[in-house]
């Protein structure tokens, strides 16, 4: 049958409403859910004797007139998900603006702070892709002048030595290049025109190669425990090499006493599996759950777009990255990549080849 109580009931927010004299009037369905209280025994109690002394708000509305917005829950009611709900308080008015009462509306607060959140995000990376624009033009323009007078040293340079050392510096521009592209995925992301068939064990082992030297400086030993025969991958290696490279690095920040660095690799038939382990000294709780988010860092000199920019790329290659770490004894990224199938491996014999001569040269 069709009552009041069946419209109270059908809010989807919690509704309670007191009369003058303090009386609750009207405890919703909602309300019993937000608080375990049974409505039943509610009806007719007054207010305080169910209230939390010092956090009554209703009150204020009741004898004051006051209204409240977004306050928490709790300052009306002991709610069972405290932080979570939000309140808002009115007092009841009759025709000739007396006060005959107060209600206050209770609702789920989460979806706000998620929205609230989602819109924070999407202003930061607003932010970092004007940012991005910006600096890539000029950054660019700066090592392009760079390289140019390089390259015409190396042209006039007979000095075999001088050779060698101007051939590093253009290499580590050309490498700053490929660094600013990445930042750039910001602005556009998913873009894989240079994504390529490519052997795991190549790229792994390349990257090992390019931070041996780094690693040796800081008395830490690379070790790397990758089975053959993996399957290839379709990716952009010059991408995936920047997250790897940046992951390592990451390691060897935290060995500052020396110790080891394991990059692994393994395959269920559907994805490979990296993994980066270090014997460092291991990331806290709070840092973890935001390890990956834009701007945070807890290095002086760090941007806080590492991981960040990491993530994005594995994702846009339809792989996951995580970690698991535990302070003083280390930590572990994983990340996954999807292989190709069977039907999607044109060439991949001349791949292996190309992997296996480079295992076994020298």
């Amino acid at each position: 049958m069709f009552s009041p109580d069946s419209i109270w009931d059908s809010i989807p927010a919690g509704l309670l409403v007191i009369d003058r004299q303090a009386r609750i009037r009207i405890f919703n369905r909602t309300l019993v859910d937000y608080t375990g209280l049974a409505a039943g025994k509610i009806i007719g109690r007054k207010y305080p004797e169910i209230a939390v002394p010092g956090k009554m708000k209703l009150l204020e509305t009741l004898y004051a007139g006051k209204t409240y917005d977004r306050i928490k829950a709790e300052e009306v009611l002991p709610v069972i998900h405290p932080g979570t709900l939000a309140a808002a308080c009115r007092p009841v008015m009759d025709t000739a603006n007396t006060i005959t009462g107060a209600l206050a509306l209770i609702m789920d607060n989460s979806r706000h702070k998620e929205m609230e959140q989602v819109l924070i995000k999407a202003e930061k990376l607003a932010i970092m892709g004007q940012l991005a624009a910006q600096v890539v033009h000029e950054i660019k323009n700066s090592l392009t002048t760079v390289r140019g007078f390089l390259q015409l040293l190396k042209e006039k340079q007979n000095d075999s030595s001088m050779q060698e050392y101007l051939d590093l510096m253009l290499e580590a521009i050309d490498h700053a290049n490929n660094i600013i592209t990445n930042y750039l995925h910001l602005a556009r992301p998913g873009n894989n025109s240079c994504r390529k068939i490519y052997a795991p064990q190549k790229l792994l082992t390349e990257v090992s190669l390019l931070m041996e030297s780094e690693a040796a400086l800081k008395n830490i030993s690379l070790k790397m425990v990758i089975p053959e025969n993996l399957p290839p991958l379709l990716i952009d290696p010059e991408q995936i090499k920047e997250v790897l490279i940046n992951i390592i690095k990451n390691s060897l920040e935290a060995m500052p006493d020396g110790g080891e660095v394991t990059i692994g690799a393994c395959c269920d038939g559907r994805k490979l599996c990296i993994a980066i382990s270090d014997t460092g000294t291991g990331i806290e709780e709070p840092v973890l759950e935001n390890i990956f988010e834009p701007f945070y860092t807890t290095k002086a000199s760090g941007t806080g777009l590492g991981l960040f920019i990491a993530r994005q790329i594995i994702h846009n290659h339809k792989g996951e990255i995580t970690v698991k770490s535990t302070p003083g004894r280390g930590t572990t990224m994983f990340i996954t990549l999807p292989v190709l199938s069977q039907e999607e491996k044109p060439g991949y014999m001349d791949i292996r080849h190309q992997t296996h001569s480079l295992f076994t040269r020298g």
